[in-house]
């Protein structure tokens, strides 16, 4: 009886120190993550942009970018950087 393979759903990407730096879903847009040292700091899928703000360990402020607007919430965080508050520009 003849395998059948399964058609591939998406595409992992990884930069050399094993971190995801890109997903591609076959039937959306590839979605790109750049790392500063260890940490996560900016996601981009299409015209859509996530970054974080921080000061060292310290979170700031998060920016969103979409169809040429930009969306800055400030945040509130803990020493274990979860966040407590976030305050977004309206």
């Amino acid at each position: 009886m003849p395998v059948e393979h399964e058609k591939i759903k998406c595409r992992y990407l990884y930069d050399p120190l094993s971190r995801l730096v890109g997903y591609a879903p076959v039937l959306d847009e590839l979605l790109q993550r750049f790392y500063c040292k260890n940490r996560l700091v900016t996601e981009i899928q299409g015209q859509v942009r996530r970054s974080i703000v921080q000061q060292g360990e310290q979170l700031l402020a998060q920016q969103l970018r979409k169809d040429g607007k930009v969306e800055t919430t400030l945040l509130g965080s803990d020493l274990q950087r979860s966040i407590l508050q976030a305050l977004k520009d309206e």
